[in-house]
């Protein structure tokens, strides 16, 4: 689903979190999102992250049968209204 009021070829894509690992000062956190590909270049905003995300820390897979070629990853920041702090479970 392409959304609108995006970019064309950019596709925001709403991320669940599937697996939690917890070491004494940080979390593994393991989410996935499930996109259709086209077969043209397209770019994959992947949503909701957390602010404190540790961007140095980020990986990106796919699975699939498709043929994929990853061409770059990167987090931008943006202003958000989010408390920083525990959240509730």
């Amino acid at each position: 689903m392409v959304n609108p009021g995006t970019p064309f070829g950019q596709k925001i894509l709403d991320s669940q979190i599937v697996a939690v690992t917890v070491y004494n000062y940080q979390a593994w956190v393991t989410r996935r999102a499930v996109v259709s590909l086209s077969g043209e270049e397209q770019e994959l905003v992947i949503t909701p992250l957390p602010v404190t995300l540790a961007t140095d820390s980020m990986r990106v897979s796919s699975v699939g049968t498709a043929v994929l070629k990853l061409l770059g990853v990167r987090c931008d920041r943006r202003q958000t209204t989010e408390p920083i702090g525990k959240e509730a479970t």
